[in-house]
C-alpha cells in the first residue's frame, strides 16, 4: 500500500491571489488629504481671523516698525493696547472658527473628488463635472462645476497638497491666478497692524518706503473692492459674500489717511 501524505500549501502575501474586484471610485484608489492643526491655524490667519497667530504678528510688525520709525511712545502704547485688547475679546470665537476646519479633508478617487468633514461628505464632484480647477497662490486650489453650489476648496496647507495638485493636473488644467499678496499671507490683522505703525512713524527715511508699500497694496485692495462692489469679482476665498458697500469704503478711507500723513510730513518734517 502507498501512503500519499498531501502537505499545507503555503503563500507568500505577494503571491496571494486578489478577490476584491476594484470598482471606480473605490477607497483602495483614494487619495485623502486633510488639514493638519498647524494647517487650520495658518488658514484662519489667511482668512482675516482673529488669532493668537495674528497677536504675535501684530505685535512683531507694528512695534518693529514703530521703534524704527520713531512713533511717538504713548500714542503707539495706545494702539497696541487695543489691539491686544481686541485680539483678547475675539478670542472666544476661536474655538469655534478652528472647530469650523477641523477634520476637513479632500478625498481623490479615481473618477470623483470629495469633500468631507469629520467622515461626514459635504460635497461630491464626479470628473466628468469639473469645469475647471483654478489655483490661487496662497489659497489653493478651487473646483468648479456647472453647478454654483457645487464647488470643493482644496486650501494649500492641506497635507499632501503637491501630490494632490498634480493627479488633478491629469483631469483638467489648472489654471493659475492672482500674485501673491502679502496682506493676506500674514493676515488682515497684521496687515491694519502695519498700516497703524505707517500712520504713525515720523521719520521720514521710514515712511516713503512703508508709504510704498502700503499704497501699492491699498490700490489693489481699492481695486478688488469696486469688483466686488460691482458684482463681478465673485465670492471670497472663505466661501461668504462681505457687505460690498464696507468693503468699497475702507481701502479709500486708508488712502486719504496716508495722503494726510504724507502732505504732514512734507510740511512739517
Amino acid at each position: 500500500m502507498i501512503t500519499i501524505q498531501l502537505l499545507p500549501t503555503f503563500r507568500t502575501p505577494g503571491s496571494m491571489p486578489n478577490v476584491h474586484n476594484h470598482q471606480p471610485g473605490s477607497n483602495r484608489d483614494a487619495g485623502i488629504y486633510r488639514l493638519s492643526d498647524a494647517g487650520v491655524q495658518r488658514l484662519l490667519l489667511q482668512e482675516g481671523c482673529w488669532t493668537p497667530d495674528s497677536l504675535l504678528y501684530s505685535l512683531i510688525l507694528g512695534l518693529g516698525i514703530g521703534v524704527l520709525g520713531r512713533a511717538p511712545f504713548w500714542p503707539l502704547v495706545l494702539i497696541y493696547t487695543l489691539f491686544i485688547l481686541f485680539h483678547l475679546k475675539l478670542f472666544r470665537h476661536f474655538p469655534q472658527q478652528k472647530a469650523g476646519w477641523s477634520g476637513y479633508e479632500v478625498v481623490v478617487e479615481s473618477d470623483r473628488v470629495l469633500a468631507r468633514k469629520r467622515d461626514a461628505v459635504e460635497c461630491t464632484v464626479n470628473r466628468s463635472e469639473i469645469t475647471k480647477i483654478i489655483e490661487h497662490p496662497i489659497h489653493g486650489l478651487w473646483i468648479y462645476t456647472q453647478d454654483r453650489s457645487k464647488i470643493i476648496r482644496a486650501p494649500k496647507m492641506l497635507t499632501g497638497y503637491q501630490k494632490m495638485r498634480t493627479m488633478l493636473t491629469d483631469w483638467v488644467a489648472i489654471e493659475r491666478r492672482g500674485p501673491r499678496q502679502l496682506w493676506i499671507y500674514f493676515g488682515m490683522p497684521a496687515s491694519l497692524a502695519f498700516l497703524a505703525s505707517t500712520l504713525l512713524v515720523r521719520s521720514r527715511y521710514v515712511f516713503f518706503p512703508l508709504l510704498a508699500i502700503a499704497g501699492f497694496y491699498l490700490l489693489r485692495f481699492a481695486r478688488i473692492s469696486i469688483k466686488t462692489w460691482m458684482g463681478s469679482y465673485g465670492p471670497s476665498p472663505s466661501g461668504t459674500v462681505k457687505d460690498p458697500n464696507g468693503v468699497l469704503a475702507l481701502p479709500f478711507m486708508l488712502l486719504a489717511l496716508l495722503t494726510v500723513k504724507l502732505v504732514w510730513i512734507l510740511l512739517y518734517w
